[in-house]
């Protein structure tokens, strides 16, 4: 059977008021440390979206459905220049030169 509990037991109530202080201090704590860690999950899921956007990578999340075939339209490569030309075409290119003004 459960024993009765004691004062002498259960401490001071001043002990138990510092008790229960400490606990709610490392309660905010803790809960300061999950909203810093949240937001920098917010920021870095962000970030990959913004990467995931402009270059073609695959989806590594549930939201892809089995077999790796994505329901959105595929985006291309994020580049904005123009096509490269073969190494053969580039190396016989010559380009004009501008002279640069006298200072």
């Amino acid at each position: 059977m459960d024993q009765p509990l004691s004062c002498e037991s259960l401490g001071t109530v001043e002990e138990l008021r510092q008790a229960l202080k400490d606990r709610e201090q490392r309660i905010e704590l803790l809960e300061r440390l999950v909203e810093e860690k949240n937001r920098r999950i917010e920021e870095l899921a962000s970030q990959l979206d913004k990467y995931r956007s402009v270059m073609h990578l695959p989806r590594f999340d549930a939201r892809q459905p089995k077999g790796g075939v994505t329901v959105r339209k595929e985006r291309g490569w994020g580049v904005s220049a123009e096509p490269v030309q073969t190494l053969e075409v580039l190396a016989k290119t010559t380009f004009q030169k501008y002279p640069k003004p006298q200072r």
